[in-house]
């Protein structure tokens, strides 16, 4: 597409983009056709357009809704295997132009793989993997091996190789010894046992418990009495010569060798992964708050009083109109997400304009794409100076640019979003440096150098969708859920957007 005019590839897109949506016109028709009769590059990509689409058909056959809208098929269709003689690309694009979308392959199909548990010793037995304000004393780096240990501060999360997970909460006094083996001399830890470690055994002072594919919380106080809880599976506690078997909801405090239960223990006293990364994420929404060069906070949270309004905490007043979506749960139990199914969804917002430093970040938890691109936040209007576009392709890379003169526009690499999974989308813009930069997941994806001098134009924009003109039918509907999205007028550092969307991905949902 690249001997295309501007234009032209844009009144080819739309054609194709209503082409899958079955709302061609007779004379629509007949001008895609003539598009590509006429012009080979226009016939290349239609051809692949249209092939992408009866994948993407034939799967959705083969999903029920359920899952399709939970998020559990594949954004692009596992590569298809062609039957010489069956499939041609031109013929696909023909096919499609004259109304029958077929589908003659054949889908390669593998046979899942089951991960064992590999245990190599090279490997350090425990690897520090998430923390919360965490600070041992006399040990760096994220490498534990065998040794004591003492957490001063914080909470931290350890993944053993044999892929035992320990929550550490302090203060806390413990040492490992091996794969199947923990002493814990005071503190509170959390374990997640898998089938392929049953047997690992944390040591207390006066008791030991011996897990039996489990999960359980262990506690251990300044007088080395323990309480144990035994959230799922069953664990065995030895203590002072008899063993008890210990099932789910089992709570007791151990003194002087004799269990007494606990009937009113609360499994929140020992935390999870979960709360490590929430607690890192408050920390981060704190900072975000706190910049000077803070223009928008959207928390995508419905608030009173304000009903229809995606609320502006940074900006009063420079609210968002909400048309269509639909107020859901967002990464976390208590946080807000805004749902869009429908052709109409979207979040109409007013951006400032003429900027020369922005950073944009969001989270987004994509569906599906339902045409060629699907919106996450576009500026309004048919490609005016400094607009920019920041969208999802089927394939699951981002179409990203600046229209106008200097502008630029290109795309990333390939699967970058999974369906059904929350991912963190951030770029920032600097006119000075003539540096625009698109970060997927706290990494670097893409970077468009450009003539400094060209300020950014963002102005009417939509999130979810983008609007060409007020009675265009030309769509590119987001299909999924968006939460959290702020604008800066200061261009974020590498660092600070990998610190973002480390600190607010939860580890599940």
């Amino acid at each position: 597409m690249n001997d295309l005019k501007t234009a032209d590839f844009d009144e080819l897109e739309t054609l194709i983009s209503r082409s899958t949506d079955s709302e061609l016109t007779a004379e629509e028709r007949e001008r895609l056709n003539e598009i590509l009769r006429d012009d080979p590059a226009a016939l290349d990509f239609a051809s692949r357009a249209f092939f992408n689409e009866a994948l993407l058909r034939d799967e959705l056959r083969a999903e029920e809704t359920g899952r399709m809208i939970g998020g559990d098929f594949p954004l692009t269709p596992p590569e298809p295997e062609i039957v010489p003689g069956r499939f041609h690309w031109k013929w696909a694009a023909a096919v499609a132009v004259g109304g029958v979308l077929g589908s003659h392959f054949w889908m390669k199909q593998e046979d899942p793989v089951v991960k064992i548990p590999k245990v190599t010793e090279e490997a350090p037995i425990a690897t520090l993997v998430r923390s919360l304000d965490s600070r041992f004393v006399a040990h760096r780096g994220t490498s534990f091996g065998q040794g004591d240990y003492q957490l001063e501060t914080g909470v931290a999360e350890f993944l053993f190789r044999n892929e035992v997970v320990l929550v550490v909460e302090a203060p806390a006094e413990f040492s490992i010894h091996s794969d199947m083996l923990v002493k814990l001399e005071r503190g509170r830890i959390r374990a997640t046992v898998p089938t392929e470690a049953i047997g690992f055994t944390i040591e207390a002072p006066k008791l030991d418990v011996v897990d039996l594919g489990t999960e359980f919380g262990l506690f251990v106080d300044d007088d080395q009495d323990a309480q144990v809880l035994v959230f799922t599976g069953e664990v065995e506690v030895h203590g002072d010569g008899q063993k008890v078997l210990a099932t789910e909801g089992y709570a007791a405090e151990w003194k002087e060798g004799k269990p007494v239960q606990i009937p009113d223990m609360d499994e929140r006293a020992f935390r999870t992964s979960r709360d490590i990364t929430r607690g890192n994420w408050e920390k981060s929404k704190r900072a975000i708050l706190a910049d000077p060069q803070l223009w928008g906070y959207y928390d995508f949270l419905p608030t009173a009083g304000r009903e229809g309004k995606l609320v502006n905490r940074a900006k009063p007043g420079e609210d968002g109109i909400v048309i269509g979506a639909q107020w859901v749960r967002g990464r976390w139990d208590d946080s807000g997400a805004l749902l869009f199914e429908k052709n109409d969804d979207r979040v109409k917002i007013q951006l400032p304009k003429n900027l020369d430093k922005v950073t944009i970040s969001t989270w987004i938890k994509s569906d599906y794409v339902s045409g060629i691109f699907s919106a996450i936040l576009n500026s309004d209007g048919a490609y005016r100076n400094g607009a920019h576009h920041l969208q999802i392709l089927r394939e699951g890379g981002l179409r990203i640019g600046v229209s106008g003169e200097k502008g630029y526009s290109g795309k990333t690499r390939k699967h970058l979003i999974e369906p059904g999974k929350w991912t963190h989308v951030a770029f920032t813009y600097d006119n000075e440096s003539g540096e625009a930069k698109y970060y997927v997941n706290g990494q670097l994806e893409k970077t468009f150098t450009f003539e400094a001098g060209k300020s950014l134009e963002l102005g009417p924009s939509h999130i979810g969708q983008w609007e060409e003109s007020p009675n265009s039918k030309r769509r590119r509907n987001f299909r999924g859920r968006i939460d959290e999205l702020f604008l800066s007028l200061r261009t974020y550092s590498a660092e600070e957007i990998a610190e973002i969307a480390n600190a607010g991905n939860p580890p599940t949902w």
